[in-house]
Parts: structure tokens; sequence; C-alpha cells
């Protein structure tokens, strides 16, 4: 179909996050990939792009927070 709905639900059943959140085991996976996925990027992301024009930043992806991180310490000031 290519109707623009999302596949996710129609293959599983339910929403991606609603699937995270009812599978620990899923949940643990995807934070795992997600931060492996991140360790070299969120450096350079955080040097890289002027974040400190931002008088703020809210992380609202989920996961642990690599990429928050990395730029709170590229600019404390933020």
């Amino acid at each position: 179909m290519t109707d623009g709905a999302p596949a996710y639900p129609r293959r599983y059943g339910r929403d991606f996050w609603a699937d995270l959140d009812a599978e620990p085991k899923l949940r643990t996976s995807f934070d795992a990939q997600m931060n492996w996925r991140f360790r070299e990027q969120a450096p350079l992301i955080a040097r890289n792009f002027d974040w400190s024009r931002f008088p703020d930043i809210v992380d609202v992806g989920g996961g642990d927070g690599p990429l928050l991180v990395e730029i709170l310490r590229a600019h404390p000031a933020v």
C-alpha cells in the first residue's frame, strides 16, 4: 500500500513506540543500538553545529540521551 500511513503498525499490530514500551528486551536492544550509532557521531554533531545559539535544548527522542550529553559538553552555557 502507498497510503502514507506508517508500515510498522500494519506489520506488527501496534505503534513502534508502544511496542518498545511493551517489550523491555526490545527497548534495551533499541537503546543499545542508538547509543552505538551515536558513539562516534554525537561528538561530531555537537562540535560542528552552533548549538550555543539556542537558549534551551530539549531531548525528546528517548533513549539514554548520548547526543544531548555531547551537546552540553561542547556548549556548557546552553
